[in-house]
């Protein structure tokens, strides 16, 4: 049907945001409520913040599964046909796309739901999100090449899995930070709180990196195969452009921890303007990644038809 090779990447990439986005969540709370003066009003406001996002992400990740899925269903019918009940069970339901895709949309009810119902228990909204998001998460990798049967049984989808983990706990953790933590603090000019939170955040962003390179390696060998098909195909040519611009977000972390983090730590009058310029940068690019990744996640890899 017209129309759905260019909606699908997009549904894709917004839906590994919403996941990558949940994820930092999850370490962003952690990280804040170590490193923010508890019962302050910087706390509160960033409690606040932490207490409505899952919720939030919940309801985004809902709304574009079942776009997904109607999609899906849409590409095994002809313009004007009826959808039967019998091919509606087929795709959503059976197979490992279908129970991916159905364990993926209860989750994210799941989480809707229960975030509101325990909304005013921190501590049990945040064991809710980690337990909901990794559920989100796993079915994710049931949805694309992970199951492909050049992998042996789950080793594709743990990979994946890997990945994704990888980049929730760096990325997604930096963009929430940003969004919710990192304000608040230059706000209140606390620059000892903010040099806190980004010295303790440079242990889950390396660990995030180290996951992101170990398991993006060993599925660029899977999916590629020789340096020949790397350089030489549409699919080897974007892994290309996917690695080029995960050097430059790396140097940008590198110098965020390097160069910028002891600046903080210092208390430099400038540091937080220029630590909120190298994150805008750094996010700009890796919004750039996902956008690679979702078409990616929908290509042919070479040696396939």
């Amino acid at each position: 049907m017209p129309g759905l090779g260019t909606l699908f990447p997009v549904v894709r990439g917004a839906i590994l945001l919403a996941i990558l986005l949940l994820i930092g969540v999850a370490v962003a709370t952690r990280l804040a409520r170590a490193h923010v003066e508890p019962g302050s009003g910087r706390a509160a406001q960033i409690g606040g913040w932490h207490a409505r996002l899952p919720g939030l992400g919940a309801w985004f990740l809902l709304m574009l599964s079942l776009a997904r899925g109607a999609l899906q269903l849409l590409t095994f019918v002809e313009p004007g046909e009826p959808l039967e009940s019998g091919l509606i069970q087929a795709v959503l339901l059976e197979g490992t796309w279908g129970t991916s895709w159905t364990l993926q949309t209860v989750a994210a009810l799941v989480l809707l739901a229960g975030s509101w119902l325990v909304r005013w228990r921190p501590g049990a909204t945040w064991y809710l999100l980690v337990t909901t998001t990794a559920v989100v998460a796993w079915a994710q990798t049931g949805m694309g090449h992970p199951t492909e049967e050049i992998w042996p049984p789950f080793t594709g989808r743990v990979v994946d899995l890997l990945h994704l983990g990888g980049a929730g706990i760096w990325l997604g953790t930096l963009a929430i930070l940003s969004l919710t933590t990192f304000p608040v603090l230059r706000r209140a000019a606390r620059i000892d709180e903010l040099a806190g939170v980004v010295c303790a955040f440079s242990i889950p962003a390396r660990t995030g990196a180290a996951l992101l390179v170990a398991s993006g390696v060993i599925a660029t060998w899977q999916y590629v195969g020789s340096l020949g098909a790397l350089f030489s195909t549409t699919y080897g040519l974007l892994v290309v452009g996917k690695v080029g611009l995960f050097v430059l977000i790396a140097a940008a972390g590198w110098w965020n921890w390097r160069i910028l983090t002891p600046a903080l730590a210092a208390a430099t009058p400038d540091a937080p303007v220029r630590l909120r310029r190298a994150i805008t940068i750094e996010l700009a690019m890796a919004a750039v990644v996902l956008g690679l990744t979702a078409v990616l996640t929908g290509s042919s890899f070479p040696g396939t038809p």
